[in-house]
This record gives structure tokens, C-alpha cells and sequence, in this order.
């Protein structure tokens, strides 16, 4: 009976055309006061915003709330987004390969922040959203008023909230997946407007993948990832990241290996991945063929993949032959 009344109430919605303030505050408080509890209701909630060209303000943080609570915590295991789960949200939310609008965007990224485990796939669809509106100013992210090809601070900020938002339990390294996307990004990118920051974010985020891929005990990513400015804002992790940057690159490899307190916390967790400094340390065939293949894709070696290699190539106790070519060209 509860879905049919809420069927005739969307449709009512979608009639006139809007959703008022008071609209909202009724189905916060009685439709919907234990949340979105079938997909019936998650569908119509798409179709007052697909249909209704007025919207109250107050609509958007509704939506992203009452249908990210839907996703992850209504399908058990609570807190767990599955595979035909992801596959239905993106399907939900986009045409084509890009999010319908930024309201669609911002309850994917509220999925991937509610969630302790997710498909990587729904982390790199999130970045891929990014990409293609810096780069080929495409889907609802885009701003034509900027300089296509060129990463901004906000786009930093915005790439790194989503790394950040995929780093639950069982997330805790960078997946291939998000590291194609933002190889995709350094390479198509106009190397030299893009802002100071994203460089940061690329060294940290494809050297993690790295570590994780070769058996680092890998701190959280939000850790790993956090640009120099917020070590100065948290004190408990700043004797991490006081090692991984007192010596430029050098200084990631020891703080990968010596944990702090906050790293404790994970000890269980990490001690299921670690290995001796040798073998963490080695550089496999298949970590160099897909390095040596990402590295080559646009045949230019950009600065922020020099200092990749250079770190590489100063902590990597094995190197595989076939990543040699490209370590020669830095020194």
C-alpha cells in the first residue's frame, strides 16, 4: 500500500513539474523516516529529479542522502556495495559514460564514502568523470570557461576526495583501475599550467599502487595520499609523514616500512601483506611490462613519471630488465 501511495504522490510531482520545500521536509519525515526501503521508491526518487524542472534547494542534499543510505546500507551485507549493485547505480545515474548531472556525481562520491567496500570499477567510473570534462570538457563536471586540458586546484581536490572515498576497509592500496585514469590524466594534460598539486597526487598515488601491488605493509591512502600542507594540520600522523618527506622520494619507501602509532591500528590487517624489505622492494615483470607500456603510451616521458622512475630507481632493490631502458633516462 506504502508503494502505491508513494507512486501516486512521484507521479503528482512529476505532473506539476516541481518539488517544493515542504515536499521534502513531509517525506523526511514521515515516507521516508526510516529511509529509501525499496527499489520501487529509489526509482520514482530518480524520476521526480530526471522530470521535475523546479527543484528546492533543499532537494539535492535529500536525494544524495535518502538514495547513498539506499545503495549501501539496504542490500546486506549492510556497508558492502556489490558488483550488481554498482552496475545498477551507474546505470541509474548516467547516459552514456558520463553522470547525468553533478547532483548524480555527488551521490556517487556519497556511495563511495558510506561504504567499507566497493567495486575499484565504481571508483574509476568516478574519476573518469573528472577526466573527461578536464580533458575533452565532457559531461556535467566540464567548465568551458577554462582551458581545456589543464588540472586546477579544484580538480586536485576533487580527484583526491574520490581517492580518498574509495580508501574503506579492504581499499586500502591504490587500485590498476584508478591508476589508468589518472595515467590517462598526466598524459593528455597541458604538463606545464597544470597545478602544482596534481604532480604530488600522481608521485603518491601511482607509487602506492606500486607498493601495494609488490607487498608494502600500505598505510591508509588518506594518509598516503595527503598533500604536505595537512601534515601541518594533524599531528597524529606527523611523524609519518615527517619520514616520507624528509627526503623527497627517498623518504616514502621508509615510512611504507617503519610504522607509526596511527599505522598500528591497521597492524592486523597489513600483517597478512607484508614481506621482508627484499621482497617489497622487487619489481616484478608484470609491474615493469605495465609501467614500461603506461610510460610509453604517448612516446614522452612527462616530468612527473621522471620522478616516479627516479624513485624507483634509488628504492628498488630488484628492477626488472624491462623497466632498465626508462630508469637510464633519469638519474
Amino acid at each position: 500500500m506504502a508503494e502505491l501511495i508513494m507512486s501516486s504522490q512521484f507521479a503528482a510531482f512529476i505532473e506539476r513539474g516541481r518539488v517544493d520545500t515542504r515536499d521534502v521536509i513531509d517525506m523526511r519525515q514521515s515516507v521516508f523516516a526510516n529511509g529509501v526501503l525499496c527499489k520501487d521508491d529509489a526509482v520514482g526518487l530518480f524520476a521526480v529529479h530526471a522530470n521535475c524542472a523546479l527543484k528546492c534547494a533543499e532537494w539535492g542534499e535529500f536525494f544524495v542522502e535518502a538514495l547513498s543510505d539506499f545503495v549501501v546500507e539496504n542490500v546486506e551485507p549492510s556497508g558492502y556495495v556489490n558488483d550488481k549493485q554498482a552496475k545498477w547505480l551507474i546505470s541509474a545515474i548516467s547516459h552514456g559514460r558520463h553522470v547525468a548531472s553533478r547532483t548524480e556525481f555527488e551521490l556517487l562520491t556519497s556511495v563511495l564514502e558510506k561504504s567499507k567496500r566497493s567495486p575499484e570499477a565504481l571508483s574509476a567510473f568516478a574519476l573518469s568523470q573528472i577526466a573527461d570534462a578536464v580533458l575533452d570538457h565532457k559531461g556535467p563536471l566540464s567548465d568551458l570557461s577554462r582551458r581545456k586540458g589543464v588540472i586546477t586546484a579544484r580538480d586536485v581536490s576533487m580527484l583526491r576526495r574520490i581517492l580518498y572515498a574509495f580508501g574503506g576497509e579492504g581499499s586500502i592500496g591504490i587500485s590498476k583501475s584508478e591508476a589508468e585514469v589518472l595515467f590517462q590524466l598526466n598524459d593528455r594534460s597541458v604538463e606545464a599550467e597544470n597545478d602544482p598539486a596534481w604532480s604530488d597526487l600522481f608521485v603518491k598515488a601511482i607509487a602506492n599502487y606500486m607498493m601495494a601491488v609488490s607487498g608494502y605493509s600500505v598505510p591508509p591512502r588518506e594518509q598516503a595520499l595527503q598533500g604536505e600542507e595537512w601534515l601541518n594540520n594533524s599531528s597524529e600522523t606527523r611523524g609519518f609523514f615527517t619520514r616520507m618527506m624528509a627526503d623527497g622520494l627517498k623518504g616514502i619507501l621508509p615510512a611504507y616500512l617503519a610504522p607509526s602509532s596511527t599505522e598500528a591500528a591497521f597492524a592486523d590487517r597489513n600483517a597478512a601483506f607484508k614481506q621482508n624489505e627484499t621482497e617489497a622492494s622487487t619489481v616484478t615483470e608484470t609491474q615493469a611490462h605495465w609501467l614500461v607500456e603506461r610510460m610509453n603510451k604517448d612516446g614522452y616521458i612527462r616530468s612527473n613519471e621522471k620522478l616516479l622512475l627516479s624513485f624507483l630507481k634509488k628504492e628498488s632493490q630488484n628492477i626488472h630488465p624491462e623497466l632498465q631502458p626508462l630508469l637510464n633516462m633519469v638519474a
